[in-house]
């Protein structure tokens, strides 16, 4: 499962969830998250922290978003997720095994694992990723008190930055490659 597969559990919430959707929303969520990380299983794949963080957080929206205050979750469920979601990546950092890192291993070779350029790599897109979340949580705080304007707010800026840091997560590893001298065919990230 690619990097960017993690996130399809989010994606889905964020097309889903709406002023009356929240709570299927994060069942469906949950659902994807656990039959993901089932199937990466499957595949010799081992579970990661986005997997876990992904798993708890959308089980706890399950759980609690239908006692819940509706009013609230229909205000605010994108920007609890937007938070959630840059919980997860920062405490994947603070931790010390970047989300980034642990997806990267799945497809480099283990020789490279301590080396400088691949730890430097996954560490800055990690932080990229991060960046981009929580300026997404802020966009979707400015929809919930701009509700006019929720289509950019909600959609055309998070969208935007989540295909920035896809750009990012793309690009960045040649470009520390090409910095660092290293072999152009020594995959890092």
């Amino acid at each position: 499962m690619g990097l960017f597969l993690g996130f399809a559990p989010w994606i889905l919430y964020w097309i889903l969830v709406s002023d009356n959707s929240f709570e299927e929303a994060a069942v469906a969520g949950l659902i994807a998250a656990v039959v993901l990380a089932v199937i990466g299983v499957s595949h010799g794949r081992s579970p990661k922290i986005l997997d876990y963080g992904t798993i708890v957080w959308f089980g706890f929206l399950a759980i609690f978003a239908g006692p819940a205050d509706e009013e609230f979750f229909a205000d605010w469920s994108y920007v609890l997720s937007n938070f959630a979601l840059g919980a997860i990546v920062l405490v994947s950092i603070v931790i010390g095994e970047p989300f980034t890192r642990q997806d990267a291993r799945e497809t480099v070779a283990r020789e490279y694992w301590d080396s400088p350029v691949f730890l430097k790599s996954t560490a800055v897109i990690a932080w990229v990723c991060l960046g981009a979340l929580l300026v997404m949580a802020l966009s979707s705080i400015v929809a919930v008190e701009n509700p006019g304007d929720e289509l950019w707010w909600n959609w055309i800026i998070p969208i935007g930055l989540f295909l920035v840091a896809i750009k990012f997560t793309m690009w960045y590893p040649d470009y520390l490659r090409g910095q660092s001298g290293a072999a152009p065919d020594t995959r890092m990230a």
